[in-house]
């Protein structure tokens, strides 16, 4: 008896080390045939190339056009460095599990994935708040603008805003090694989420998940309240100017920043309110997720080019150079 209880434990720790040592991605549990497959792959292929050519052709004119080299296209700069980043993480490897038989991922790595994803987004979110702080600083105090918001002082806020990206990361890893693994290792899901891996504990991981939840109320709150803040102000300053053309001249210059809020904002609040109910479907929640994942980082440089006359001259000046230089070697 002994000797067979010895044995259950044995393979007890054999099958809690082995478990714990990978996960297995499913992504769409209903769409796992040939066809879905490649089509998916296709799609996502697709998006993820458009996304880093855009992205990158973005930070090359901001980069290359002097004049573009203020503080507010010093933040745009920075949030399209942080959209190619976002993807990256995550969709060439959903892409590798789409097209191979082998779809584990070593616990490391998953944990990686779930800090770097995790921290990306937290750092896009403080971005989007610091250019509605330069709007405000921009429209309020035009005479002060070029002495609180010079190109130095946008760099330091921009490495502030990596504080609460990194200190959630670690904190998330943290919770996870805090979890007990030893049987389910299945998720459901195209990417390495914590809410995804916690769920595969085998232990009460509730205080865990609403630390998390917490802290990303609290963060999306800190956010909110400085977006608001800063528009408050900006909608006030722009009653006082008294013909309604400088009025819209003046919001004009938010426009784009608007339609990037309103697109990050309303993506994390249905993600985060479809982890946060019960009976939604796990499809359902998985294709929020990849929304949040690839669509800001695809929509911005378009938003930003459509509605920034400033980008839309460089870009024609730089495709200008360019034409003129094919013709001289041709």
């Amino acid at each position: 008896m002994n000797g067979s209880w010895f044995s259950s434990l044995s393979e007890d720790k054999n099958k809690t080390a082995f478990h714990a040592s990978y996960f297995v991605i499913i992504g769409f549990s209903g769409l796992q045939d040939f066809l879905s497959q490649n089509i998916l792959f296709f799609v996502f292929l697709v998006v993820y190339i458009i996304t880093v050519a855009e992205n990158l052709m973005f930070i090359a004119v901001i980069r290359l056009d002097r004049t573009l080299h203020s503080p507010m296209y010093i933040f745009i700069c920075h949030l399209a460095i942080v959209d190619l980043l976002i993807p990256s993480v995550t969709v060439p490897e959903m892409l590798y599990y789409l097209i191979s038989d082998n779809k584990t991922i070593y616990f490391g790595a998953c944990l990686l994935q779930m800090a770097f994803y995790l921290a990306a987004n937290i750092i896009e979110g403080f971005t989007i708040a610091l250019m509605a702080y330069d709007r405000y600083q921009a429209i309020c105090n035009p005479l002060h603008y070029h002495t609180k918001m010079s190109s130095s002082h946008a760099f330091k806020m921009l490495f502030i805003a990596w504080t609460p990206g990194i200190v959630s990361a670690i904190l998330h890893i943290f919770l996870v090694h805090t979890a007990t693994f030893c049987g389910l290792n299945k998720i459901q899901s195209y990417f390495c989420d914590y809410i995804n891996i916690m769920e595969l504990a085998c232990d009460d991981v509730s205080f865990q998940i609403n630390i998390s939840r917490y802290q990303s109320l609290l963060f999306l709150a800190v956010l909110i309240s400085g977006i608001v803040f800063s528009y408050i102000k900006i909608i006030m300053s722009v009653f006082k100017v008294t013909s309604s053309e400088g009025r819209w001249k003046t919001l004009s210059t938010c426009m784009s920043h608007l339609f990037v809020i309103a697109l990050h904002l309303l993506l994390m609040a249905f993600v985060l309110i479809s982890y946060g109910t019960p009976g939604v479907p796990a499809g359902f929640v998985m294709l929020l997720s990849l929304l949040q994942n690839v669509v800001p980082s695809l929509a911005n440089p378009v938003i930003y080019c459509l509605r920034t006359a400033e980008i839309q001259a460089s870009c024609m000046k730089i495709l200008n150079v360019v034409r003129t230089t094919n013709k001289h070697f041709l």
